[in-house]
């Protein structure tokens, strides 16, 4: 098993830096609550390193404060899964027995519906939810910020749900 938040020995720290370590442990407590104790460290940790530029700056009740980004951050990657999973169904092949040639009509009507794209919104999706890559990957890859990729996702898998109409099965 790795090494947690727990059990880093911090050594000689300043003020400050006691301050971020104390608040980053007591979060702890409460991040295990919320998702469990193998995710609670990445949790903590993501919420504290977005913390950690402005940390001299921040006034008042440092816990309080931090303990609220944790929970805005909790809470934003429960929305993100959910779009995410919307997504995913979205692009996902029925999972019933198809023939050969309902399968090769699905392909031909998904690779149609993307060639009316534009060509920046049809990138997005094929790079995040074919190659399955993160957006932050896809960011890099075509040098556009993170918040631009999973805008533009969205509104792509928004289009293409239109284009393709509702799955079989389900209420349109």
């Amino acid at each position: 098993m790795g090494t947690t938040l727990a059990d880093v020995d911090t050594g000689p720290v300043d003020s400050a830096q006691s301050s971020y370590l104390q608040v980053a442990r007591r979060l702890l407590g409460a991040a295990r609550d919320l998702v469990g104790v193998h995710a609670a460290d990445d949790l903590v940790f993501d919420t504290m390193s977005t913390l950690l530029p402005r940390w001299s700056s921040i006034s008042g009740d440092k816990v309080a404060y931090a303990r609220r980004s944790m929970l805005n951050r909790y809470r934003d990657q429960g929305r993100h899964q959910k779009v995410q999973d919307s997504h995913q169904r979205t692009l996902a092949t029925p999972d019933r027995e198809d023939s050969a040639a309902d399968r090769v009509a699905a392909r031909l009507d998904m690779s149609t519906a993307l060639q009316r794209l534009p060509e920046r919104t049809r990138q997005v999706p094929v790079l995040r939810y074919q190659l399955d890559l993160p957006a932050a990957e896809v960011a890099a890859a075509l040098g556009i910020p993170a918040g631009s990729v999973r805008r533009i996702a969205h509104e792509g898998l928004k289009t293409l749900s239109q284009l393709l109409g509702p799955a079989e099965g389900t209420k349109p």
